[in-house]
Formats: structure tokens, sequence, C-alpha cells
């Protein structure tokens, strides 16, 4: 159970990834350039080194360590969403207008802290076993209302969704919920932030003419109806933890 200090507008949650149109228009934060910084024409630096202000990736890493990185060190994009690019590819649910995919896949977006450029931008789609781990793989979730915001942001009553997994009570402001996390076994309670994201309608996928594209990033217009909440950095081992009860990542760094 996830508990927040809060008054009236204190709100129950599920939580669950996001599908794979919700994650890239959150990650796009407005813009349809090849990673999430706004094509300035008084600044000729090319897309790869702009990804350098946004991203841990194949040619910004710390001299001497490997790895991901902790989260949310570098420049966050445009809805205060951090490691959108690089650090560590995050699953997604597929969406339902792209073309179905193997039962056994599932969709990694992102790229991660040994990617390159190419692997990082904002449309591309890995297609993976979802048994597959590495240091390169993680997520971050959705904080789904059990009364949904509506595409004018005021909260709806609906039925409870089916047994969900996790149930939270949060605080919510205009732009970002935060949520706390009782700390245990001498951890000191932990806080995560979700950013509320406003419906609108955006192109996903690439076009013909963007360099590195692959075949999977087909562009098509999207609408997303309604306001979703998506958390603003990546989950950490140690927010697993206090949450799940345990670790067993291989790869041991609580942040």
């Amino acid at each position: 159970v996830l508990t927040a200090d809060g008054d009236s507008e204190w709100r129950n949650y599920y939580f669950r990834l996001p599908t794979e149109d919700e994650w890239e228009y959150a990650t796009r934060a407005g813009t349809q350039t090849p990673i999430s910084v706004t094509s300035d024409p008084n600044n000729r630096r090319p897309f790869p080194f702009l990804l350098e202000q946004i991203a841990w990736f194949e040619t910004h890493r710390v001299e001497n360590e490997e790895g991901p990185y902790e989260r949310g060190q570098l420049t966050p994009n445009a809805f205060g969403l951090y490691d959108c690019h690089g650090n560590v590819g995050e699953w997604c649910l597929p969406s339902q207008d792209l073309p179905d995919i193997p039962e056994e896949e599932m969709p990694l977006r992102g790229g991660n802290w040994t990617s390159s450029y190419r692997g990082c931008r904002s449309s591309q789609r890995d297609l993976v076993n979802s048994h597959f781990c590495s240091s390169g793989t993680g997520f971050r979730i959705m904080a789904v209302p059990l009364m949904p915001l509506s595409a004018e942001g005021r909260r709806l009553w609906t039925e409870l969704p089916p047994e969900p997994e996790v149930i939270a009570t949060a605080a919510a402001s205009a732009d970002f919920t935060t949520m706390g996390l009782s700390g245990n076994h001498g951890i000191p309670d932990q806080e995560i932030t979700f950013r509320v994201v406003q419906p609108g309608t955006f192109l996903m996928g690439s076009p013909t003419t963007e360099v590195g594209r692959y075949h999977r990033e087909t562009q098509h217009e999207v609408t997303l109806t309604h306001a979703y909440e998506i958390q603003t950095t990546e989950v950490t081992q140690l927010q697993w933890f206090l949450v799940m009860g345990n670790n067993p990542s291989f790869f041991q760094n609580q942040n």
C-alpha cells in the first residue's frame, strides 16, 4: 500500500506500465524532433550532441563508471520527465493502433546507457522477449486513478478495475502527483512523483527522412483522449524493494 500526506484531494490509484503511445507522447513532450529537444535555428549542434544534455548513452557516460546511472541527474524534458532517452530501456504495453506483436515479446523504448544515438530516439521501438533482463532494462509506471481524469481534468467515478496489483492514496496538484512510500528495515520514507499529462494529438513514429529510423516506426496520428499520470523518473531498485519486499536484480544499486 502506498500512502501520501494530503487532504480531501487524496485519490486511489492502481498501477501499470504505459502503452507505447502514452510513453512516446510523454517522451516527446510536444516535440516532433528525433529527441525531446526543440530544434533551435540558432543552435547548429546536431541532435546526437544535444542528446548529451538529457541522456546517458554510448558517447555520454561518466568516466570509469558503468551504468545505468542514478535517475534524475540530467535535464528533464518539457513535461518534467527524466531519462526518457538512454540510461535504461523502458518496458511498455503494446499500443492498440500498432500491428500485433508476438505474444512472448514486449516493447522496450528509449534506449539505454550502452545505446547509440539511433537507439535513443523518441520513435525507436525494440521488441524484446518479455523474460529478457540486463543492466539496460527498466520501467516507469503509470498511476491510474480509480476515478479517472476526464479530458477536462475533472475526476469521474467509474467501476473499480479488476484486481489492481497495488493501491495508493495521493494528493494531486494541477501538474504533478506525489506519493509516499513508507520505509522499513532502516530505509527512510521515499517519494514517487508523477506528471499529469493532458490529452492531445501527436504524430507517433518517425518520418521517412529521419536519420537512423527503423522500419517499425511508421508515422501516424494518435489522439489520447484522457489525461494520465506517468512517473517522472524510472523505478529504482529501492522503490521496488519498498513495495515488493525483495530485490531480484543481479545488478545491485538501490538508486
